[in-house]
């Protein structure tokens, strides 16, 4: 929450479902006080190229 400068944790878990909403984000929380939350990105390929598969 620090790095997100958001200060309260009511605001930082509207910020989390709505990403998730939208579709930006996968967010699995954890509600063990010493294992962290998982969140993974969506990023997806906004351009119509292809890949280089020799990359």
């Amino acid at each position: 929450m620090r790095d997100s400068h958001i200060r309260s944790k009511a605001t930082y878990h509207k910020a989390i479902k709505e990403l998730q909403r939208l579709g930006y984000l996968r967010y699995s929380p954890s509600y063990h006080p010493r294992k962290g939350s998982q969140i993974t990105m969506i990023i997806e390929n906004t351009t119509n190229e292809q890949p280089d598969a020799t990359e």
